[in-house]
């Protein structure tokens, strides 16, 4: 009777003491691949914080003028009045139209009251 005992507290005693270094085991692996992944989301973060510079760069009206003129496109920019109208099929809405040149002071005057184009609908909505 004193040998069962001792076997089955033996037993109950060594499978308590696995399930406990395996939960420690558990958590030390857990806490291994939260820090893999934040360092890889610090990587990332890196990355796409150069990328959009990269981007930014790239899209910046000095470098993009700088790329016409290597390929031998004159680029001149409008003058802030000109807008160009444009309808297409698909789009509902086009962008309004001076048609004329105008003075200085009248230029200055209209831009002081709308400093953009407004895009207008093209076609009520039924």
């Amino acid at each position: 009777m004193k040998v069962r005992n001792f076997a089955l507290r033996t037993v109950l005693l060594t499978s308590i003491a696995l399930l406990y270094v395996h939960q420690n085991y558990m958590i030390i692996e857990s806490n291994y691949s939260i820090k893999k992944y934040e360092r890889q989301l610090c990587r990332l973060l890196d990355r796409n914080r150069k990328l959009m510079y990269n981007v930014t760069a790239l899209e910046s009206p000095r470098v993009l003028e700088e790329k016409l003129k290597s390929h031998g496109v004159k680029y001149v920019i409008p003058r802030q009045w000109a807008v160009v109208s444009r309808r297409s099929g698909r789009s509902p809405y086009y962008v309004a139209s001076t048609g004329r040149t105008k003075s200085a002071l009248f230029e200055k005057v209209a831009n002081f009251r709308t400093p953009e184009a407004e895009a207008k609908l093209a076609y009520s909505r039924r």
